[in-house]
């Protein structure tokens, strides 16, 4: 009777099955009574599945494999069939959206590899050289029949030694032919083939125990795959080696292994984990008492630092690695370490500490009669002197520096050389030699393509010929200039000169390049958030339909059943429905996991555009630089905020702005970037003088962008901000603002200045901001800020701090310093909120007089 019953509900449950499947006659056909079920119908399904997966994993396989050498056009096709097969996975649609990322930015390099600059004095032409690329692809296919012959050459020198090895039982001397002959086809360029032979001989070695040759063929492989541009590989090879050094003992393989991850991850600025492995061979080096080596990895350390802009951890690590250097009489190490501390001094604004370094270096490399390295000491002293007004001695300097490097084959330095010359020329009213040296800056940037350093001696001679009044001879250059991405660079700040420092613009192309692969990235993601949502819905509509069709055949089969069989049609529903549960709570899982997934991507992108949003705000060293004693307390409610504070300087003019735009969020940092990038046009393009000009200039601009036509039912966007001007030191300064006032602390009173009452953007009136002069007495504190810290609510009683008791702080904390100050506010403002949500975006920017 058990037996009965349970063929009752098997057989129930098929029938429900099938007439889910629109009675395929099949189904009721591999049903058979005679003692057991026949299920070959869902094992059939059960194995096209699986071959479906396999499938599916084969394409993903492949497709990785190839987008790691870099055959991006073939790994695309792998990825399509393999989102075709499953088309709800996201990984092979995220692949190819990187790979579309990819060939963009290869796509812009090609474009820009494809002009050139004319070097002549009317320089204002583009035009395309096919002549560079065919010789470019001339060069690459020399390159190849040169490897490729290298090649055949290499292994027919090794042929008759490959072929005893087959028969040959001495694993050890198999190894080694192994690994010699991976080392002569990697030196020779054939990666590919030197790395079968490395896998080979490190086969041999692991299954004979030979376990420092096995450290040693990972260091050589690791060295294949750096020179292959596989950056992951190399370190995971390279800490392989590690494991295995450190067990047999060889602390000092361990060392090195350590300082050349730390020279990967530096090469592709992952400069926290290259600090890190340069600090754990430099552990290991100082227990070795290897002196030599530990002076170099903490010269390593210091440039991370320095990179970082951690100036103070940067001078201790080049500290210490003088002091050895200095201990071995390592003479040319030690002049090239005391000229980084120099700049790193120099950059701090500690200029007689500075000097002190670049005297010191520049005597050891004149001992050594290294002349690259003293003109850089040189050129930096004369930075100094420049810093300090006192131009005829730092062109003095600046000279000397040149006479070395025309001995030399220092082109970028000598760019740099005329390129100061011309400031400092400038700054003492020789325009004529100033021009000189400006334009064999522009001259021999265009020949080497350093496109920053030709950017800044355009910007140059612009301002030259417009203080001259030769209005056409400055658009000349204007045009050119338009043509750079480096449009907004620092014209009148010198170029110091370090071995940490890059002898051409390729940081910034870097940066270029990484800006333009975030741009395309953000239109594929947009592009495929339109075509998820069509599909989405289309897919809704398709599975309510589905869900209909399913309901009515259930119905009709339930009917048919209870007619019959009552019983089993109430037992194979009771299975049914244990059926579906389980296949409805599998797709919920999956719909949650995909959502899930798409959730992390929306939040990185949105950390991503932070870290972008923080970029163009100043950084710290060029407010510090500035303004000595002030401070940012920048609080966004969420990852990125709707504040902003924005700071420019024109022509001796500083001009110091914090808005609040409207929202925060998205919303807000959509319009703050926007409002930084109008401020910046504004002030560097109209030349307004005044703020209120500014501002008015800033609200017709931004309701222009925003298409604000004064509509009901148009999206309200716009901003409340200050807007400040120093000009001839911080004695006095001009303000404007709008719906926003600002708070000057003297004497333990609070003095308030209130802007306009409207906004920038959009408001039913006109308004002609006006413009306040302030006068400033030593000793005041300045405060500029959003309205996001008065505002918030308590999380006890859900009252305002209101500006009242707001003030009432800035006033206690006026004899604080500037960060006991900042963190004075922040304790506040965290102890008011309790456990209560912030509420708004919170900024506060302090300027003491």
């Amino acid at each position: 009777m058990m037996i009965g019953y349970r063929r009752i509900i098997l057989v129930t449950a098929v029938l429900l099955l099938c007439s889910l499947n629109n009675f395929n006659t099949s189904c009721y056909g591999s049903i058979q009574m005679t003692g057991n079920i026949n299920i070959e119908l869902f094992q059939g399904s059960t194995q096209q599945q699986g071959e479906k997966n396999k499938m599916y994993s084969t394409y993903i396989s492949q497709g990785d494999s190839l987008l790691k050498i870099k055959q991006y056009q073939p790994a695309m096709s792998y990825f399509q069939k393999a989102a075709e097969l499953m088309p709800f996975e996201e990984y092979p649609r995220l692949q190819m959206q990187r790979i579309e990322a990819i060939l963009g930015v290869q796509k812009l390099e090609e474009s820009k590899r494809q002009v050139t600059l004319e070097p002549s004095d009317t320089v204002d032409k583009q035009k395309p050289l096919p002549q560079v690329a065919e010789t470019t692809a001339d060069a690459e296919k020399t390159d190849a029949a040169k490897r490729d012959s290298l090649s055949r050459a290499i292994m027919d020198k090794y042929k008759v030694t490959l072929q005893q090895i087959e028969s040959s039982e001495n694993a050890n001397e198999n190894a080694n032919v192994l690994s010699n002959v991976a080392d002569e086809l990697k030196d020779a360029g054939d990666i590919e083939t030197a790395l079968k032979f490395y896998t080979q001989s490190l086969s041999i070695a692991e299954e004979n125990g030979y376990q420092e040759k096995v450290s040693d063929i990972l260091a050589n492989m690791a060295e294949a795959y750096l020179d292959s541009g596989l950056f992951d590989a190399t370190v995971q090879t390279l800490e392989k080696s590690a494991i295995i050094k450190k067990e047999i003992g060889d602390e000092k393989g361990v060392a090195t292994i350590y300082n050349n991850i730390g020279k990967v991850y530096e090469s592709t600025y992952d400069f926290d984990n290259a600090l890190e492995s340069y600090t754990k061979s430099a552990e290991v080096k100082g227990k070795l008492n290897d002196e030599k080596g530990l002076s170099d990895v903490m010269d390593n350390i210091g440039n991370i630092y320095y990179r970082k802009q951690i100036l103070e951890k940067s001078i201790d690590s080049y500290q210490k690695s003088a002091e050895l250097n200095e201990k071995l009489n390592n003479t040319e190490e030690l002049g090239s370490t005391l000229n980084k501390m120099g700049v790193a001094y120099y950059e701090l604004g500690r200029y007689d500490d500075a000097v002190k370094y670049y005297q010191r270096s520049l005597d050891l490399k004149k001992q050594t009669g290294n002349d690259k390295d003293a003109s850089m000491a040189l050129n930096n002293l004369g930075n100094i002197n420049y810093n300090q007004n006192k131009y005829k001695k730092a062109i003095t300097f600046y000279e000397q520096s040149l006479n070395l490097k025309e001995n030399t084959d220092y082109i970028y330095g000598k760019a740099v050389s005329y390129f100061n010359l011309g400031n400092a020329y400038r700054q003492i009213e020789s325009i004529p030699e100033a021009i000189k040296y400006y334009e064999a800056c522009k001259n021999l940037s265009i020949q080497n393509n350093y496109e920053e350093l030709l950017a800044r001696s355009l910007k140059a001679l612009s301002a030259l010929y417009k203080q001259r009044d030769q209005q056409d001879k400055a658009a000349e250059y204007d045009h050119l200039l338009a043509t750079s991405q480096y449009q907004d660079v620092d014209y009148e700040s010198q170029l110091s000169e370090s071995q940490i420092i890059s002898e051409t613009d390729a940081n910034q192309e870097i940066i270029f390049k990484l800006t333009e692969e975030v741009r395309k990235q953000k239109e594929i993601a947009e592009r495929e958030s339109r075509e998820r949502a069509r599909e989405n819905l289309l897919n809704s509509q398709r599975l309510r339909l589905k869900n209909e069709q399913i309901k009515r055949q259930r119905i009709i089969l339930i009917s048919m059943i209870a007619v019959i069989f009552l019983v089993i049609g109430v037992l194979g529903l009771i299975y049914y429905q244990m059926v579906q549960k389980k296949k409805a709570n599998r797709i919920l899982t999956e719909k949650n996991n995909l959502i899930s997934k798409q959730a992390k991507l929306i939040t990185d992108n949105i950390k991503s555009a932070s870290a972008i949003q923080r970029a163009a705000m100043p950084p710290e060293n060029v407010m510090k630089k500035e303004l000595p004693e002030h401070f940012v307390l920048n609080m966004p409610k969420d990852i990125v905020s709707g504040d902003f504070y924005w700071m420019e300087k024109r022509d001796g003019k500083m001009f110091i702005a914090v808005a609040d735009c409207t929202g925060h969020g998205v919303q807000g940092a959509v319009v703050s970037m926007l409002g930084m990038a109008l401020l910046n046009e504004i002030v560097n393009k109209s030349f307004a003088e005044h703020p209120g000009e500014i501002l008015n200039q800033l609200s017709y601009k931004l309701k222009a962008s925003l298409h604000a036509s004064g509509d009901i039912d148009e999206i309200r966007e716009g901003m409340d901000i200050v807007l400040l001007k120093f000009e001839k030191g911080l004695d006095e300064m001009e303000f404007s603002g709008a719906n926003n006032p600002i708070y000057i602390v003297r004497n333990n009173e609070i003095i308030e200045h209130k802007g306009d009452r409207s906004p920038i953007g959009y408001y039913s009136k006109e308004v002609n901001f006006t413009n306040q002069k302030v006068k400033l007495n030593r000793g005041d504190s300045v405060y500029m800020f959003s309205d996001g810290y008065a505002d918030q609510l308590n999380g006890e009683n859900y009252k305002k701090y209101l500006s009242k008791r707001f003030k009432a702080l800035l006033v206690d904390i006026d004899p604080m310093p500037m960060e006991e100050r900042r963190q004075k506010l922040l304790k506040e403002f965290n102890h008011w909120k309790g456990g209560f949500q912030q509420v708004d975006d919170v900024m506060i920017l302090c300027i003491k007089i």
